[in-house]
């Protein structure tokens, strides 16, 4: 048995077979994290706002660079030399070009119009093709979408920041958008001038009448004498009765004469009738209740709840301009001779103080006194204390301030060494207990031999050294306007203790041979310091320091012989542009029976 062949399939039915990749070598696409996703993004929005950024930046600069092209070609515009009004030539505009009517569709008013067929039928087609044109123009619109809108174009964004730069060279600020005016809201109609019983507008056209010609004025004349003559009651000195143009005449010639305003009537916008002119004196008294007992009249109510100025704040604004121009050249010199006589440091209260009000009176007697007690005086008074306080605070500087240069100046670099300048100090202090006598207050120091052949020391001319005599002399120099003849006899006590506290005190911050100022109150020349005080040690004890008071008992026991030594001494150190003649001082008079430490019994 033999087998048949195998035939083989037709092409289009033979199976087809798919071959597909091998899976496993073709790498798996790796995913990115949460973390790069949102890197990229801000990523990408930084790029899109440096973008941003970049394109405001450019179109400000080309804002600015067109805003200043306008400037200037308006600079050029206003600077230009244009020609006068009358020299510039006019040129008429050019005609526009009119179009050609066709022959076929004239309109003639002798033929009938009828339109050439040919037109008619063109015309006919062009409206059956602008018909179909236009139902395609709809099926099209119809069928695409409509555009987005678009924001604002570079141009309009350029408009606006050239805008908001020239309101910033305006103002700087923008104005707030005014309300539209309605011409219509409570109009009314124009008046004219009230003449007779006439009560209507005047319009326009009667601005335009001619003037009334002479025989027009004949006539009026002769209507009113006939008048006159038919109402012969009626005199000229009558004030006219009725509505008429010299209404009120003679009332108002008598007020113009009086140079009064007249009485008026107006009524302004949104108000009630006013009277313009003098105003009407009313007959009622008007008085103070005294029903209500705790009533307190407009007048005495300001005075209280009036807030005084603080006293940082005075000057010499709250002065009257006459005790600014005389107080320092007649009052100043008086309140100086006077701060030299009382005890020094002690607080000056010049409404209390009684030779304060005295000189107050006695060179500004227009202006109230010191002592009064009106609400409406006060800031005057406080005024006057805030200027005087000035006025001693100046003087005391002074003489620490003339202490401080002789002796740093002067004295001090006389000596080689530190080392010399700290032990000269410090024998010129002594002994820091004793208040009553110092070696720096004597002119001179004499070592003598004594009975029992030893050494002492021989003081000579008490406060009249150098050194006290430079800082007394500025009390002299404060009162050289004060003539000789008219200076206080009292003596200035208080000058010279405040002289030798200064020196003192300059003294002790030289104790190292330099002048050494402490930060803070303790190196300052003060009450605190130099006055009466009481210290505290270091075990707790409490010391009263007499710093003031021994040596105001000191002073007060010097005779007049040495007094006159003193003051001699002090003007000696004067420059001489101010020195005053001895004549001031008085005669000697005898000595005190008080011991004092000074050998100097010369006249010299």
């Amino acid at each position: 048995m033999t087998s048949n062949p195998v035939m083989p399939m037709p092409r289009n039915l033979r199976s087809r077979t798919i071959t597909t990749p091998d899976t496993s070598t073709v790498p798996k696409r790796t995913r990115r994290t949460a973390a790069q996703i949102k890197a990229d993004q801000q990523k990408k929005a930084d790029e899109e706002a440096s973008k941003a950024k970049q394109n405001a930046k450019v179109l400000e600069d080309l804002a600015h660079h067109e805003h200043e092209k306008e400037k200037e070609a308006e600079r050029r515009l206003l600077e230009a030399n244009h020609p006068p009004s009358e020299m510039r030539v006019k040129t008429p505009r050019p005609q526009k070009p009119i179009l050609a009517v066709s022959e076929n569709i004239k309109d003639d008013d002798d033929d009938n119009y009828e339109a050439d067929k040919t037109v008619q039928a063109d015309s006919a087609d062009a409206m059956l093709l602008d018909e179909s044109d236009d139902e395609d123009q709809l099926l099209q619109k119809a069928r695409t979408p409509a555009p987005k809108e678009k924001g604002f174009t570079v141009r309009e964004k350029v408009d606006v920041l050239k805008a908001s730069l020239a309101r910033e060279e305006v103002g700087g600020k923008k104005r707030r958008k005014g309300k539209p005016i309605d011409l219509s809201f409570n109009k009314k109609p124009r008046q004219g001038i009230k003449t007779g019983l006439r009560d209507i507008p005047m319009h326009d056209e009667e601005e335009n009448l001619e003037a009334p010609g002479p025989e027009l004025l004949a006539s009026l004349s002769s209507i009113s004498e006939t008048e006159r003559k038919d109402n012969p009651e009626e005199s000229e000195d009558e004030e006219p009765r009725g509505i008429s143009d010299g209404e009120g005449d003679p009332v108002e010639k008598v007020g113009v004469a009086k140079n009064e305003k007249s009485a008026v009537r107006y009524r302004g916008r949104g108000q009630e009738t006013n009277v313009v002119g003098s105003k009407v004196q009313s007959i009622a008294k008007i008085e103070s209740t005294t029903s209500v007992p705790d009533y307190v009249s407009p007048e005495i109510r300001r005075e209280l709840t009036q807030t005084p100025k603080p006293k940082a704040r005075l000057g010499d604004d709250d002065l009257p301009s006459e005790v600014n121009k005389h107080f320092d050249e007649y009052f100043g010199p008086r309140l100086y001779e006077y701060f030299g006589v009382i005890r020094p440091w002690s607080p000056v209260k010049v409404d209390s103080d009684s030779e304060i009000i005295r000189l107050w009176a006695k060179y500004f007697p227009d202006q109230p006194s010191l002592d009064s007690e009106e609400p409406k005086d006060a800031e005057l008074i406080r005024a006057v204390q805030n200027k005087v306080e000035g006025r001693l605070s100046n003087y005391r500087n002074k003489m620490t301030t003339v202490a401080s240069d002789y002796l740093t100046k002067t004295l001090l670099p006389s000596l080689d060494s530190k080392g010399e300048r700290a032990q000269w100090v410090a024998d010129a202090i002594g002994e820091p207990d004793v208040w009553n006598w110092k070696p720096f207050y004597y002119k001179t120091i004499n070592m003598v031999i004594g009975d029992d052949g030893e050494e002492y020391p021989e003081y000579k001319g008490i406060f009249q050294s150098p050194f006290v005599a430079k800082v007394f002399a500025v009390h002299y120099q404060f009162i050289k306007d004060i003539s000789l003849v008219r200076r206080s006899k009292d003596k200035p006590t208080g000058a010279l203790v405040l002289a030798v506290q200064a020196c003192l005190h300059n003294l002790t911050l030289c104790k190292t041979g330099d002048r050494v100022v402490q930060p803070g109150k303790l190196s300052q020349f003060s009450a605190n310091n130099c006055d009466d005080r009481h210290h505290v040690t270091e075990d707790n004890k409490l010391i009263e320091i007499l710093a003031t008071t021994k040596i105001l008992k000191t002073v007060k026991r010097l005779t007049e012989k040495q007094w006159l030594k003193i003051i001699r001494a002090a003007v000696d150190m004067l420059p001489r542009s101010t020195v005053v003649m001895r004549s001031a001082v008085d005669v000697a008079a005898p000595s005190s029976d008080i011991e004092m430490i000074d050998a100097d019994d010369s006249d010299d």
